[in-house]
């Protein structure tokens, strides 16, 4: 004879389910953000730590001895000439929510990458800015892609503009 399971078995059996089904949803996404190159990160704007959630994205997937763990670290990786524009990005971010950059960062061997990053600023109560947290994604090569063909496209149009006499 069975007995009906007792409540407390009833919740157990569904908090399993729970958490199974929670524990595939993240191995789902972790697949898919690897697959797509993309690194998950984390500022805490209190104290400018810079973490990776996971991810292989052109900054989280940075050495151990490489990777920003601060604010000022990541800043340090930025190309000089990006810094104020990212800057202005993470300020903007602070009032309107929404973090969208592109930027280059230069490697300890001198390696320039292109990065695509997005994200949100997520705020306490009281509206104060408390965790930058997005996405990043190497876009190194379709950016050489594009200076390629900008450059085919100089010459033809230089040619021409020497044909008709036009300096």
């Amino acid at each position: 004879m069975n007995l009906p399971d007792s409540p407390d078995e009833k919740r157990a059996e569904a908090e399993l389910a729970l958490r199974a089904g929670i524990e595939a949803a993240q191995e789902q996404l972790k697949m898919a953000v690897q697959a797509a190159g993309m690194g998950v990160w984390r500022v805490d704007v209190a104290t400018n730590k810079h973490t990776t959630i996971q991810g292989s994205g052109p900054i989280s997937g940075l050495g151990a001895d490489v990777y920003p763990h601060t604010v000022e670290q990541f800043f340090a990786l930025v190309h000089p000439d990006d810094r104020e524009a990212v800057n202005r990005s993470v300020q903007r971010s602070f009032e309107t929510g929404n973090y969208k950059a592109e930027f280059r960062i230069v490697l300890p061997d001198g390696t320039i990458r292109w990065v695509s990053a997005r994200g949100q600023c997520l705020r306490d109560p009281s509206g104060k800015p408390v965790v930058l947290t997005g996405v990043d994604l190497d876009i190194t090569e379709p950016k050489r892609r594009e200076g390629a063909l900008q450059r085919e496209q100089i010459l033809p149009r230089a040619t021409l503009d020497h044909v008709a006499g036009t300096p």
